[in-house]
This record gives C-alpha cells, structure tokens and sequence, in this order.
C-alpha cells in the first residue's frame, strides 16, 4: 500500500507534466493529467487519514463502585 507522502509526490509529477503538455497545446491530455492528480491528492488524504491513530477513550467507572 503507497503511503501517503509517495502519492503527494505522484500527483506533483503529474502537475508538472499537466503544465508542460498545457504549454505545449494539449489542453486535453493536461486535462486528464490534472484529474489524476486529483485523485492522488483524494488518496493521500484517505490514507493519511486511516494512517492517523484514534485517541484512546478514557475508562468509564463501573456502575456501583465495584468495592
């Protein structure tokens, strides 16, 4: 499973030639290198998400005191 800072750096590269290919005149081919640099970005937020530990909930005390 990529990890969070892998997919961030896949979606740069993917910018980056979705600049190019836009100065180059391929507005389509940009246009789809941009949606799949969204999605990167969706997907490392997802996983640095789930990757992100809960806080512990407290204990609760038992009812009655348990003496």
């Amino acid at each position: 499973m990529p990890d969070a800072d892998g997919l961030r750096l896949r979606a740069i590269r993917y910018l980056a030639m979705a600049f190019k290919a836009r100065e180059d005149g391929e507005a389509d081919f940009a246009k789809r290198l941009t949606e799949r640099a969204t999605e990167l970005i969706e997907e490392a937020a997802n996983v640095a998400n789930c990757s992100t530990p809960e806080p512990e909930a407290s204990p609760e005390p038992s009812p009655g005191g348990g003496d």
